[in-house]
Order: structure tokens, then C-alpha cells, then sequence
């Protein structure tokens, strides 16, 4: 009931403001121009969507669920890049932050038109046009790699920030003793010493370092016939550019679980992936597979842990998730032990 009456609270404010957001809007009365869509709800956040009847305007209101989610965050990282994106000929974009309220946690930006990424793999697999879907799901992988590439450019960042590699490893072990009823104790012992053994040889590289998407996977990509847009900025901080990179990679491995419809092959997931890495390192060298590998472990640990929490209590959905993870984990562990 609170929250409700927050939500309530932080859209009157929002209405309010609407002459602020786009001051170029007809003033007509807001009773004649507003309609209020939501909310929609998801693991973080809940969500509206302010429709400006007769302009092609609209608004989105995102209310973090809780504390551990920042909209302050969000909106900081959305203002930094924004000017950046806004002016590119690429046809790369960011919604454009409009407003922040602290105090509800609750962010406040210009709506995207576009089709989750996601979903657009998932089509892939239709019998009819599936095939039909093919070449521009890979366009897609391409633009994806120029937006993050793009990203990654901007701005400076202090490569001296870096986490310590004992705590790292702490809160890793700490997730794996949590994810005990999906993977084995082998497995579970083997992915630490990788993870323990790579961050020991792991030195910060300048070119390596930039801000963070934090979250950057394929559930948080709209696009259309001419534009990528990338929403839901999971951190404001620097850190190591394999993190998104192996984010997106996981998320594509985990697009069969993540969506029950989708039945495409493994093969072309694969593939996917290796459009997306070639167009990234295109002009700056070629994809580190070791060290990608061990944010992949890292990443797949955490996401691991949440389907643990989800699921732990249904037990076939639990077996399903116990076969795919032995067998991704089991993959990457041969691959990274046939790098040496």
C-alpha cells in the first residue's frame, strides 16, 4: 500500500514537470493530454509509461523495488552518456534522462520505441520465418558490439580503482556454497581455483578499464530497422570491459532458460556470440579468451545463485537447471584448460 502511494506521489510530480520535459508540447491542459500506462512489473523495478495524446512523446517513470537498486545511479550514468550518444551518426542510442527522485527511487526518462534483442532471438527459431530473421538478428549482434564499443569511449576513467582480488574471490566462494543443490562440489571447487588462479595473474591494463554498464546483456536492448537503444545501467563505476562483455555473452548462452519458447540451436547462439566479439575488437586488437572466460564464470556464478533462490523448492525446474549448468560450466572449464 506504501509503495503505491509513492508511486502515486512521484507521478503527480512527474505530471507536473511534464511542461519542463518537453517544453516545445502544445500547452494544452494536462487532464486532456496525459494517459498513465502501469505499472508493469519486473525483478527490480515497477514501471510506467505517461503517453502524451496527439505527440509522439512519451514518458518513463522506473521505481526501484528496493534499496540495493539506484535510480540515482541510473539517472548519473544516463546524463553522463547521454550527450555523447545524442549527437552520434551511428544511429546508437540511451533514452534521455529527464528527471530523479531520491527520494522514492524512482528515475524519470524519455521512452524508446524498439523490440527486445531478446525476443528477436527467440523468433529465430520460428518453423515459418525464423530463417527469415537470421541476417537481421546478426546485424543486430554488430550494432550491439558498436554501442558498447562506443560506450567504453567515453570519457576518462582512474585506473587505479580495483577491487581486491582476496575479497572477489570471498564473496564468490560464499555464492557457490549457495548454489549447492544445482552444482556439484567438483564443479563448484573447480570454477574457484580458475577464478583464484586467473585474478592472480590478472594486471590492470589501461585499455581494458572504462565505465561500467553493469547489466549489459540482451534483455536490455531495443532495436529497430535503423537504431539500438540500451537501457537499465546496472553500476556508475570503472572497472575491467570484460565484465559487459562476458554479461552479454552469458545472456545469450541463457536465452533458452531466460525465454521457455526459444529453441534456437546452440550452434547459431554460438555464432551470435562471435559476431558480437569480432565487431568489439575489430579496431583494437583481439578478444583476451582466457580472461573472458573467467568474467564468464564469475557472471554465470551470480546468475546461478538466482535461479537457486527462484527455484530451489521445484524440483524438475531444478533438474533442467542442474543439467544445463553442469553442462555450460564443464565447457568453459575444457576451453579455458585448452588455452593453457
Amino acid at each position: 500500500m506504501r509503495k503505491e502511494l509513492d508511486d502515486q506521489l512521484v507521478l503527480a510530480k512527474v505530471i507536473e514537470n511534464i511542461g519542463q520535459y518537453f517544453p516545445d508540447s502544445r500547452p494544452l491542459k494536462l487532464k486532456n493530454i496525459v494517459e498513465i500506462i502501469g505499472p508493469s512489473f519486473f525483478q527490480n523495478s515497477r514501471i510506467y509509461r505517461i503517453n502524451l495524446k496527439g505527440d509522439s512523446s512519451a514518458i518513463i517513470v522506473k521505481v526501484m523495488n528496493d534499496l540495493t537498486c539506484h535510480a540515482q545511479s541510473q539517472f548519473d550514468a544516463l546524463h553522463r552518456v547521454w550527450p555523447w550518444f545524442s549527437r552520434n551518426e551511428f544511429d546508437l542510442n540511451v533514452p534521455k534522462p529527464l528527471d530523479i527522485f531520491p527520494k522514492y527511487n524512482a528515475v524519470v526518462m524519455e521512452a524508446v520505441q524498439g523490440m527486445n534483442l531478446a525476443y528477436l532471438i527467440v523468433q529465430t527459431s520460428w518453423p515459418i520465418m525464423g530463417r527469415r530473421k537470421r541476417p537481421s538478428t546478426v546485424q543486430a549482434m554488430v550494432r550491439a558490439a558498436c554501442w558498447l564499443r562506443r560506450f567504453h569511449g567515453v570519457g576518462s576513467i582512474d585506473i587505479s580503482e580495483e577491487n581486491g582480488h582476496e575479497l572477489i574471490v570471498q564473496k564468490i566462494h560464499q555464492q557457490l556454497d549457495q548454489c549447492q543443490i544445482i552444482l556439484s562440489k567438483e564443479l563448484r571447487d573447480g570454477a574457484l581455483k580458475a577464478i583464484q588462479d586467473a585474478l592472480a595473474l590478472v594486471e590492470p591494463k589501461e585499455d581494458a578499464r572504462a565505465w561500467l554498464h553493469g547489466d549489459y546483456k540482451i534483455d536490455n536492448i531495443l532495436v529497430t530497422d535503423n537504431c539500438l537503444t540500451a537501457l537499465d545501467f546496472g553500476m556508475q563505476s570503472a572497472g575491467n570491459v570484460y565484465y559487459d562483455l562476458a554479461s552479454f555473452c552469458n545472456s545469450i548462452d541463457l536465452v533458452r532458460i531466460a525465454h521457455k519458447q526459444c529453441l534456437v540451436s546452440r550452434k547459431f547462439l554460438e555464432e551470435l556470440k562471435e559476431v558480437f566479439l569480432a565487431k568489439y575488437f575489430e579496431h583494437n586488437g583481439s578478444v583476451d579468451v582466457h580472461t573472458l572466460c573467467t568474467f564468464q564464470l564469475m557472471g554465470m556464478i551470480q546468475k546461478c545463485l538466482y535461479f537457486t533462490n527462484k527455484y530451489r523448492h521445484q524440483k524438475l525446474v531444478i533438474l533442467y537447471l542442474r543439467k544445463f549448468f553442469t553442462r555450460w560450466f564443464n565447457q568453459l572449464m575444457k576451453k579455458r584448460t585448452d588455452l593453457g
